[in-house]
């Protein structure tokens, strides 16, 4: 893989053109439209990646309605464009992440609706927390499983600074920036430290942890364009000030053996993208950019760079390294399955919220197998029918001592909570949890009779569970499955209700039922 161009600008098409045959480089990133351009670099064989400048970044109202118009009409009139980005390094603390995340899988809906794609995240170097087992990324996991099913690409910054080694896991430790001395611990000396084709980093190369959290939810092959890259400023960090490689060429960062000029940096990265297949490109920031603020990153202006760093690619192979195929990825887990049919049928109104609700410091659920499960229960919560389903949690936690929440799906307003992992024996019918899934929904069915979209939802969450078990279970209340003096008027009028939730007849009850 060879180190493609972010353009700022794109005046001069002619040197765009040759550095694209004499490098070999196959992805484009540009800010500006000139289609004739486009065009003959996709004669090329190169993939397009645009973004749009925007300076009021805002998410809800008519900002970003105005934004993803503009998006959706560029899109339109650039057909040479293969993918599109949205809003640049915004949005990644957990008190927006989740609203980013419903934001990007509507700009894909909208773009999917005219036959194009989108490069999702645009993500800042070092961003969103990944040292955080995953919370942060997990918020923004609705957005990243719907690119998966749909075609689209996740978006990611990588720099790093004085050099593009900085703050990668080295085996010897080094190259780190030590927080309690306030000091750099020195960069590694031997070449071989970098050669780890696995290596990781705080900076560049934080796009394999990244990945390594994917492939938790079942997600290995998620096309990820590197869409800005290089040396810049990273802060805590050696070397004085500077941003741009340029900053940096004349000092002793551009000259340490191990590590080498930029065009030799830049080498190492691709080096190691190359060996992971689902990386489908990488550029380095800042072509023609001098005339915008950016002149320490422009090697437009520095012809000799741009010849070093085609040189210094040109042993690396055009895609990816050569090697086994690696194997498929495991089937996914009946817990992952169903949440993959229910975010299939349901869209928006399904919410994965298993890693996110309260749950018991040490104690946890234990398995539940799928084979010997007797029936679903309906449940109702007896409260509000805007009863938040963290409150249920909390309450089930703090106040009944539980592992969790007691149910493995909640039904709140039309709308269905993946609370519980399917897997897992649950706390929802005394003495029999395991062999029973629990489905909540939230209100008091007492007197009420359950709302049409509450139903129809209902309906979904059956469907899919019959589809993931490879049957279809007996259906009642809480009431009904109860055993003897554990009765209860639960769930109020869901109790008529619960038997119609499946158009096909349940599977004949087993003789300890009848």
């Amino acid at each position: 893989m060879r180190t493609g161009l972010h353009a700022n600008d794109t005046r001069d098409h002619a040197k765009i053109l040759d550095y694209y045959r004499r490098s070999g480089a196959k992805t484009f990133k540009t800010l500006v439209y000139h289609d004739d351009l486009l065009a003959a670099l996709k004669g090329l064989g190169v993939t397009i990646i645009g973004r749009l400048h925007e300076e009021r970044q805002r998410l809800g109202g008519s900002d970003a309605q105005r934004f993803l118009n503009r998006v959706l009409d560029s899109a339109r009139r650039h057909p040479h464009v293969d993918y599109w980005e949205g809003f640049n390094e915004a949005f990644h603390i957990p008190g927006e992440i989740e609203r980013y995340a419903e934001y990007e899988i509507e700009r894909m809906r909208a773009l999917e609706q005219i036959g194009k794609k989108a490069a999702i995240g645009c993500f800042a170097t070092g961003t969103p927390e990944i040292t955080d087992n995953g919370r942060t990324w997990r918020l923004f996991r609705p957005a990243i499983e719907h690119a998966a099913r749909g075609g689209h690409a996740l978006a990611l910054h990588e720099y790093a600074g004085p050099y593009m080694q900085y703050m990668t896991l080295t085996a010897d430790g080094l190259n780190q920036w030590n927080g309690q001395q306030n000091r750099f611990v020195g960069a590694s000396t031997d070449p071989a430290q970098y050669r780890d084709p696995k290596l990781r980093g705080y900076l560049t190369l934080r796009y394999r942890m990244v990945y390594d959290l994917f492939k938790t939810w079942g997600i290995t092959d998620l096309p990820l364009f590197i869409t800005e890259g290089g040396v810049d400023n990273t802060s805590p960090r050696p070397g004085g000030q500077g941003a741009g490689y340029k900053d940096f060429a004349g000092t002793e960062w551009a000259r340490m053996p191990a590590v080498g000029d930029y065009a030799e940096q830049r080498r190492w990265y691709m080096w190691q993208v190359s060996h992971d297949r689902y990386v489908k490109g990488v550029v380095d920031f800042g072509w023609e950019g001098t005339a915008t603020g950016w002149a320490s990153f422009d090697l437009a202006a520095d012809p000799a760079m741009v010849n070093r760093i085609i040189a210094a690619e040109a042993p690396l192979p055009e895609g990816h390294h050569a090697g086994t195929t690696p194997p498929p990825p495991p089937p996914p887990t009946a817990a992952e399955r169903l949440a993959q049919l229910l975010a299939e049928r349901l869209g928006d109104r399904f919410h994965d919220v298993r890693a996110t609700l309260p749950r018991h410091a040490t104690a946890r659920f234990g398995a539940l197998d799928l084979t010997k499960v007797a029936a679903y229960a309906v449940h109702h919560t007896a409260g509000a029918r805007d009863q938040a389903v963290e409150a249920i949690a909390r309450y089930h936690v703090d106040t009944n001592g539980w592992a969790g929440i007691g149910y493995h799906l909640v039904v709140r307003q039309g709308h269905v909570y993946y609370a519980g992992a399917v897997d897992t024996a649950r706390a929802h019918v005394f003495g029999r949890n395991h062999e029973l899934i629990g489905i909540s929904v939230t209100g008091d069915y007492t007197q009420a009779q359950p709302a049409a979209d509450d139903v129809a939802a209902a309906r979904v969450v059956v469907a899919a569970l019959d589809a993931v078990l490879g049957r279809k279970p007996r259906i009642d209340g809480h009431g009904a499955l109860a055993l003897a003096g554990h009765g209860t008027a639960c769930p109020g009028r869901w109790q008529a209700i619960a038997a119609t939730l499946r158009d096909q007849p349940p599977e004949p009850a087993r003789p300890d039922e009848a």
